[in-house]
């Protein structure tokens, strides 16, 4: 996958999955954990956000669309997006298992702590 036609967001990813020993250096080991160093100081967001209902999506979007959410800081410059795509219209997460498992989750708490959304982002 990584000689595929990947983003830098994707590379980053792949890269940092395999970093000891490379994608395919033996006896190298996946690691799950792996948070780019541009989420440093956000690592719960990331990890409780980010990781499980946004990233696999919006890493494809390649940095153009500035929506890859590389870093928190293009996150944040997204906030009033999220916003609306989450909490006000909730057309995001679009697949259906990780819209569930979002809504049925504190995501939504740590996506607003972090952002400071004006809404609880409640479910009815």
């Amino acid at each position: 996958m990584r000689e595929t036609n990947a983003t830098d967001a994707m590379a980053d990813l792949i890269d940092g999955w395999y970093r000891d020993g490379g994608l395919y250096g033996a006896g190298t080991r996946f690691d799950g954990d792996y948070m780019p160093a541009a989420w440093t100081g956000e690592s719960t967001l990331y990890q409780q956000v980010v990781k499980p209902y946004c990233r696999t999506c919006h890493i494809a979007k390649g940095a153009s669309s500035h929506l890859d959410f590389v870093d928190f800081e293009g996150f944040d410059a997204n906030a009033a997006l999220i916003q609306l795509d989450v909490c006000d219209t909730r057309t995001m997460p679009q697949a259906e298992l990780t819209y569930y498992d979002f809504w049925q989750s504190s995501a939504r708490a740590h996506l607003i702590g972090a952002l400071s959304l004006p809404t609880s982002c409640q479910t009815d």
